[in-house]
């Protein structure tokens, strides 16, 4: 977990944003709840205690920035080439779970890291290959 507060650059869902706005849930026990902004959009985010944000962002650095750059390109590959149809909230929700395997191996972990990427790559063939498949990993393709 890492320490943010307002102001913070993160990488966020692989996405750069910045730490918009933290709030309060529940001051005695330190729960918070924090929302990213992309420059875009804002982005509501999950708790945490303590002002530490509970795995869901990580730190800017260039490791982080090629992997988070590395999944950006396959789920926008899969927003491109894939259909209307396919169930982009669980999709993208998969790309985030194996995004977050990625950022959380040590940086020694290339062969764990190699491993993510081409499990990555492979979800984004199937999903632009979807319409031979109803189910890919446990994710339903189509609503």
């Amino acid at each position: 977990m890492m320490q943010v507060k307002q102001g913070d650059w993160v990488w966020w869902e692989f996405k750069l944003c910045m730490v918009d706005n933290i709030r309060y849930i529940d001051s005695i026990k330190g729960l918070m709840h924090f929302d990213y902004r992309d420059g875009h959009f804002c982005y509501g985010a999950g708790r945490s205690e303590n002002g530490k944000a509970m795995g869901e962002c990580y730190p800017l650095s260039l490791r982080n920035k090629v992997i988070s750059e590395e999944f950006y390109r396959n789920s926008t590959r899969v927003h491109k080439e894939g259909n209307n149809g396919l169930n982009y909230p669980d999709i993208h929700r998969h790309f985030v779970k194996l995004w977050h395997k990625a950022c959380d191996l040590p940086e020694d972990d290339t062969e764990g890291l190699k491993k993510v990427y081409t499990e990555s790559q492979d979800f984004t063939q199937m999903m632009i290959d979807a319409s031979k498949y109803q189910v890919i990993n446990g994710v339903r393709v189509f609503r």
